[in-house]
């Protein structure tokens, strides 16, 4: 049975982790801390466990030991357990019941450094960096007690004038009801671990906010006091969130728009400047009302073209989410009725500026969240498939696990089979976690490019307007034969000229859609600006029927960067033109 489920522990397919990138926390070694509520399933009171951190140390020349993670009273106290440091000496200590504790010895570095401490019964082993530097094995038998448990916190430190919570950066922290050995440490290290099958799994990818989320599907969530988000080698400033509505254009009328301010974190506002774009230079604002909530401030703007610039201050700070103000425009005679979106371009706040672009008026500073981990499901990896007279009739059903993100965003699935030499793909965009493609889709694809067979990756990302989470096991493999099928009698030919929606979109700087031909036409595909001037001709010439997909790397006809914002990507044949909106974030 223990074999078992140490084959579980070892998942293939993550992304190798790059230490120091991403979200950590930062603590200064005294008041900082995280604090997780007591569970049974964090004592590591059975015969076996593990403990995985990552940890960049602030400080290598000092001389206390700090505690990364505890769960005890007092240092000697027979319950409870607790993995510290002490870089002046040079050890990491395991310490269990007792007097006893297992320690290793280690080199201090300013970098990252991943540290297991694992163990069974009364003896442990504890790797740096996948590396056995354990010089003391000998432990007491880990009992249960009924303490929190604590992150960076100075706790067991009676009689011990060298204690210290932990000065530095963690990202990652994992416990495993499990005895991990070298080649698991190493393999773990190297390319993840599923954390479903953790007792806690906290990964610090939330970049904001005092609530750190275990992942594991366990609920030990923490709640932080103190430590500020870096992301990857830059300290985080506390998020404020700004969102803007489009102008919805009457023609002739006077339209109001309101701009709300979320999530201020008790930071004190009290100036603010706004650039904004109109997209349309006709369009006018002609007013400003502060809301009841900045009373005594006072504000100016100007407007030259389609660019607008707000400022507005005051002696007290904003006093609560909500409006903030009201934006009110007028929209001429002659211009039709319809959406039009305002696009932050920058913001500052206090007189520092943090802002940056987003989708469509809003704008997040620092505080979005990627939806969270999933994973595959079917068909599973190394699937064979012999497509045949008999079956080519049939579809292919990919099923995979449905997820969310802590922003409560509504999220897409984008579904790609990517032939693994590249020389194509069939993506799809959808709102479910099943997606049907059907044998004579894949089969047309291979022999438009001359295949019998090949093997096909498939894999599924998630994605909102702002972040993109791919699988965490995939992709995975679909070994693929259409030897028998290989002529042109079995190919479909597409019914109607079509124009896919872009994926993704938003994007950043590469975007692709895909188009088809029921019949050989003249094509011509051009990226447009909102004002309808043509940005770059993607292809013009001639095509046979067929499926078709084509991509755009944010490019201008001249090899020029574009700024961001709304474009227009145009099909045109003898038969058949269409235009989609796409926006691009910078």
């Amino acid at each position: 049975m223990k074999y078992a489920v140490k084959q579980s522990i070892i998942v293939m397919g993550f992304i190798p982790f790059l230490f120091g990138q991403g979200y950590s926390l930062e603590f200064n070694g005294s008041t900082d801390y995280v604090e997780i509520a007591h569970s049974s399933d964090l004592n590591l009171a059975g015969s076996q466990g593990t403990i995985m951190v990552r940890i960049k140390i602030n400080d290598i020349y000092e001389d206390s030991y700090n505690r990364i993670v505890s769960k005890k009273s007092f240092w000697n106290d027979p319950e409870g357990y607790e993995l510290e440091v002490n870089p002046g000496q040079n050890i990491i200590t395991l310490v269990a019941g007792n007097d006893n504790f297992a320690r290793a010895s280690f080199t201090p570095t300013e970098d990252w450094m991943h540290v297991v401490a694992t163990f069974g019964d009364s003896t442990a082993r504890i790797f740096v960096d996948g590396e056995d530097m354990t010089t003391d094995d000998h432990i007491d038998a880990f009992q249960s007690n009924n303490l929190p448990l604590y992150i960076g916190n100075i706790t067991g430190s009676d009689g011990d004038s060298l204690a210290a919570g932990f000065n530095g950066r963690i990202h990652e922290i994992v416990i495993l009801n499990d005895e991990l050995s070298q080649a698991e440490v190493q393999e773990i290290m190297n390319n993840g671990i599923n954390s479903s099958i953790t007792a806690a799994f906290w990964g610090f990818d939330e970049g904001a906010g005092n609530i750190l989320y275990d992942a594991s599907g366990n609920n030990h969530h923490g709640t932080i006091h103190g430590p500020r988000w870096w992301f990857n080698d830059n300290p985080l400033v506390d998020p404020v969130h700004f969102e803007l509505s489009s102008v919805d254009a009457r023609t002739g009328d006077t339209t109001v728009v309101e701009l709300h301010i979320d999530e201020l974190h008790d930071i004190s506002v009290m100036s603010l400047e706004f650039d904004l774009s109109t997209n349309v230079d006709s369009i006018e604002l002609i007013g400003l009302d502060l809301s009841p909530g900045i009373d005594g401030w006072s504000y100016e703007f100007n407007q030259v073209d389609t660019s607008i610039m707000i400022a507005m201050a005051g002696s007290d700070p904003v006093g609560s989410n909500g409006v903030l103000c009201e934006l009110i425009f007028v929209v001429p005679f002659g211009l039709s009725t319809d959406y039009y979106p305002l696009q932050f371009e920058s913001i500052i706040i206090n007189n520092g500026n943090i802002g940056s672009v987003s989708y469509n008026g809003g704008l997040d500073v620092l505080d979005k969240h990627p939806p969270y981990p999933f994973s595959l499901q079917s068909p599973s990896d190394e699937t064979v498939i012999n497509i045949t007279d008999a079956s080519i009739g049939l579809n292919l059903i990919a099923q995979w696990e449905e997820t969310t993100d802590m922003d409560n965003d509504t999220l897409y699935y984008y579904l790609s089979l990517r032939l693994e030499s590249n020389e194509f793909e069939i993506g799809l965009v959808l709102d479910a976690t099943a997606a049907l493609i059907p044998y004579q889709t894949i089969y047309d694809t291979m022999y438009y490019y001359g295949l019998t067979g090949g093997t096909i990756l498939w894999d599924v990302a998630a994605f909102d307007p702002y972040d993109i989470t791919w699988s965490d096991n995939g992709p995975w493999s679909l070994s693929i034969d259409v030897s028998s099928l290989h002529t042109d009698f079995n190919v479909s030919t597409p019914n109607n000229y079509t124009l896919s929606e872009n994926y993704p979109n938003p994007f950043n700087p590469v975007t692709q859609f895909n188009y088809d031909l029921p019949k050989q036409s003249m094509v011509a595909i051009i990226v447009y600006d909102i004002q309808g001037r043509e940005i770059r001709s993607l292809f013009q010439g001639l095509k046979e029927s067929g499926q078709y997909s084509i991509t755009w790397d944010a490019l201008d006809n001249y090899g020029n960067p574009v700024s961001a914002g709304v474009y227009l990507y145009h099909i045109q044949t003898e038969h058949f033109s269409q235009s989609k909106k796409m926006i691009l974030l910078k």
